[in-house]
């Protein structure tokens, strides 16, 4: 089959099923990727409260991660925060620490990505059409 009809049908694909904001695509792997709308910043490490944070659950907070990937980094960050909660109980010499006190955390640090680097999208590029230029890349060799 021809790479521009090959194109022509995946984007069509895409865009039936409502893929355009939600690509199931990587810069490397073809449509019919597993993917998951997830949050830069998790809501896990804003605390219960975190529907007071007016930018929590915004456009701006999202991102389209490999589905295998985004449940990985959940329990990564769920077991790092119960790290913490032991070490400042231990510290202070006070179990409340486990369970009862807010964890304040002064900035997020992310580890690079990984192999997921690959199978994330951010808002930006979403917005500005960069998984379109990707797809585009891979199925035709070039941009249109």
């Amino acid at each position: 089959m021809d790479r521009h009809l090959n194109f022509n049908r995946d984007r069509d694909y895409a865009r039936s099923q409502g893929q355009v904001l939600v690509p199931n695509w990587s810069r490397t792997q073809k449509p019919r990727l597993d993917t998951d709308v997830d949050h830069v910043i998790e809501l896990q490490v804003l605390g219960p409260d975190w529907t007071r944070v007016p930018w929590a659950n915004t456009f701006g907070n999202f991102e389209v991660l490999d589905e295998a990937a985004n449940s990985a980094s959940g329990s990564l960050i769920k077991e790092a925060i119960q790290r913490e909660r032991i070490e400042q109980a231990s510290y202070y010499n006070d179990p409340q620490w486990r369970t009862s006190f807010d964890l304040v955390f002064d900035r997020v640090e992310a580890d690079g990505g990984g192999p997921a680097a690959t199978s994330r999208w951010s808002d930006y590029e979403v917005s500005n059409g960069g998984h379109i230029d990707a797809l585009e890349v891979m199925l035709l060799g070039r941009r249109r």
